[in-house]
């Protein structure tokens, strides 16, 4: 969504939702300034220094943000980032070594394995270490100052991080760094990230019957985007009928978000949902960012195999116009 640069980010249109609901990113590119680029970390094998310290710290200042409901807020964003953890796992499969926190980049291109795990499991880490290590939000806050000073300016590793946590924390309980950091899959420890903004969303998630227009009426955009989250990571629960009847009732149509719309196209290819086809074209030809072509173009491939071939000649008609980068990687999973 975003690119930081020293003193100018670069950002792209479809933050522009007219809600400031994905002011996350904003926050999210200017912490790069301090993690990232004043501390970079040494290769791309150990990229979660850079984004998962970034995603983590996204999720304190979005809480600090909020004067009134602070902590609510930041355990929200956090339990997006987690759902979000669980779709990128996925994609990969849990014992894919690209969902470990460090890979090995032998002869590989970083592109290859670049994904959210560096982000949110990195992110995760850091909330285990704060809440269930050192146990204080306040000495961590401190750690992490004290971190960004010793290593400003300077490139480290994974190995460097563990010996300055350690030596900070002299008295913390042990970290099972092997599989925090080198198994595949999902973190080794669940975090509890509810809220109420969060049940609310899980709520309706679990109820028998549809989701209707004035519940949905209730929820701000950013719980309207975790529910659709929550939704595609429900696999028993999502068919053909049940998307239809919540189309229905609600009208998905309606949203201008585009990380609602893009979950929402998400949902919508994997039942086979054909009224939002031409939809999900028009969004295809006009957004570039690949968070959200990537993933569609493969949902396509793995969930609707008989809208191939038009998905093949679309791409091949606008790949075109579109970053070499995201044209490799749509292409490495199309030939898949």
């Amino acid at each position: 969504g975003g690119m930081e640069n020293p003193c100018m980010n670069f950002l792209t249109p479809t933050l522009l939702s007219g809600d400031r609901s994905l002011i996350s990113t904003i926050v999210h590119e200017m912490t790069h300034s301090w993690t990232g680029n004043l501390v970079t970390n040494e290769n791309w094998e150990h990229f979660w220094l850079n984004e998962g310290f970034t995603s983590f710290i996204e999720a304190k200042v979005l809480g600090n943000l909020d004067k009134t409901n602070g902590k609510e807020i930041r355990r929200f964003h956090a339990a997006q980032q987690w759902e979000e953890l669980k779709t990128a796992i996925d994609s990969w499969g849990p014992t894919h070594p690209y969902t470990c926190l460090v890979y090995r980049l032998n002869n590989i291109d970083p592109d290859d394995a670049y994904s959210a795990v560096q982000y949110y499991k990195g992110a995760a880490l850091l909330w285990h270490l704060e809440q269930n290590i050192v146990g204080s939000e306040s000495d961590f806050d401190e750690f992490l100052r004290s971190y960004i000073n010793k290593f400003g300016q300077k490139i480290l590793n994974t190995d460097d991080f563990i010996r300055y946590f350690e030596s900070h924390f002299p008295k913390a309980r042990s970290v099972n760094w092997q599989s925090w950091l080198y198994t595949p899959g999902m973190p080794p420890v669940t975090h509890d990230f509810s809220t109420q903004m969060e049940e609310k969303c899980r709520q309706l998630v679990i109820q028998q019957s549809p989701i209707t227009k004035e519940q949905m009426k209730m929820l701000n955009a950013k719980q309207v985007a975790y529910l659709l989250n929550l939704l595609l990571n429900e696999q028993s629960k999502i068919t053909y009928d049940y998307i239809k009847q919540f189309d229905n009732n609600c009208d998905l149509s309606q949203y201008t978000n585009c990380e609602i719309r893009f979950r929402w196209y998400q949902l919508c290819i994997r039942v086979q949902y054909e009224k939002y086809v031409d939809n999900i074209f028009q969004f295809l030809e006009m957004i570039g960012r690949m968070k959200f072509v990537k993933p569609l173009y493969t949902e396509f491939k793995s969930s609707w195999p008989e809208m191939m071939p038009s998905v093949q000649t679309f791409f091949n008609e606008h790949k075109q116009y579109m970053n070499p980068i995201t044209v490799k990687q749509i292409e490495i999973r199309l030939n898949s």
